[in-house]
C-alpha cells in the first residue's frame, strides 16, 4: 500500500493534501465495512474510473486488493456477494448420526499434481492480472496525455 502511495505521488496524481500521509498511518487488522459502504466504493470507483490504488486512498481503505475483492465478488453474486460472511452462520446445518461415510485419504501422488496444476493456473492468472492492470495503465496515461 505505501510503494502504491508513493508511486501515485512521484506520477503527480496525488498531492500532501490528498491524504498521501494519512495512507501512511497504522490501521486496525479486521476492519469491517458495511455492504452499503461497498457498494458505495464500488459506485465511486466506476463514476471517477479511478484506479483501485487512488480509490483505496479516498476511503482510506488499507489495501487496493480489497475494492478488487468486492468488484468480484458483486460481479458473481450481485449486492449479496457483499454482505457479511464471517462468524457463526444463522442456520447450523445438523449432523447426521446413523450412516457416517467415511472420507479416503487422496493419494499423495493424485494431491501433488492437483496442487502443481493449481499452482501453474494461479501464476498465469497473475501473469494475466499484471499484463491487464499493465494496459489499463497504459490507457489511462494516453487518456491522460491526450487531453
Amino acid at each position: 500500500m505505501v510503494s502504491a502511495i508513493i508511486q501515485l505521488f512521484l506520477a503527480g496524481s496525488i498531492g500532501l493534501n490528498d491524504g498521501a500521509i494519512d495512507g501512511l498511518k497504522e490501521r486496525i487488522p479486521g476492519q469491517e465495512y458495511s455492504s452499503q459502504f461497498k457498494v458505495d466504493v464500488l459506485n465511486w470507483r466506476e463514476q471517477n474510473r479511478a484506479s483501485l490504488p487512488v480509490t483505496a486512498l479516498h476511503f482510506d481503505l488499507p489495501s487496493p486488493s480489497t475494492i478488487w475483492q468486492w468488484e468480484r465478488q458483486f460481479k458473481e453474486s450481485g449486492i449479496a456477494g457483499l454482505e457479511r460472511k464471517r462468524g457463526k452462520p444463522k442456520n447450523m446445518a445438523k449432523h447426521k448420526k446413523n450412516n457416517p461415510k467415511t472420507v479416503k485419504p487422496q493419494d499423495s501422488v493424485t494431491e501433488l499434481k492437483q496442487l502443481k496444476q493449481e499452482n501453474q493456473m494461479l501464476k498465469l492468472e497473475n501473469e494475466f492480472l499484471k499484463k491487464l492492470d499493465a494496459l489499463a495503465r497504459k490507457k489511462s496515461k494516453h487518456t491522460n496525455s491526450s487531453n
